[in-house]
């Protein structure tokens, strides 16, 4: 049974108690959707077009079709693709088809971007050794890229130097928790 979180903002706009709070929803809908008791909820309902076009794009990219509204709405034009930053777009799909970039990175599920931390984080509920994913994100502090494009979790920019050094903190923080 799809139910409406308590969580959520009055109105048409909400998202159900099936979401895994991915932080997909926070990263193209900052504002409007929030992380409140373990999931993404509207914090406040969409007011202008660009808004509308923020919340259609986290419906469309939710990987458990959690955001929905209460009647039927026609999605607006420009929802995708999103110009995240010189030649690269985000297409709505977390798909192996939609990779593909130089300053980014595309993380899939190892690494995101906390909104509730302001900082990178990991996922240890989801993956099947704690100690490999420390050791592959330290490997990957070697490499150099501004964008953390997560397929699960936040996305966000930094500049290069400083996305090298909260890499390291996050891997120094993990393997205090190993």
């Amino acid at each position: 049974m799809i139910e409406r979180h308590a969580a959520n903002a009055p109105g048409n706009w909400y998202v159900d108690t099936r979401c895994i709070d991915c932080s997909a929803a926070q990263t193209v809908a900052p504002g409007l959707i929030v992380e409140r008791e373990g999931q993404s909820v509207f914090a406040r309902l969409p007011e202008t077009p660009e808004e509308l076009r923020m919340a259609w794009r986290a419906r469309l990219l939710c990987p458990t079709a959690s955001i929905r509204t209460e009647g039927h709405l026609d999605a607006p034009e420009g929802i995708f693709p999103e110009k995240m930053t010189t030649d690269v777009y985000r297409l709505g799909f977390n798909a192996k088809s939609s990779y593909g970039a130089g300053r980014c990175l595309f993380t899939g599920d190892s690494l995101a971007w906390s909104f509730e931390h302001n900082d990178l984080t990991a996922f240890r509920k989801y993956c099947w050794s704690w100690r490999t994913q420390a050791e592959s994100l330290q490997r990957l502090a070697g490499y150099e890229f501004e964008w953390i494009l997560a397929g699960h979790g936040g996305s966000h920019r930094l500049p290069p130097a400083e996305m090298k050094d909260r890499l390291r903190a996050l891997v120094e923080r993990m393997k205090l928790l190993a």
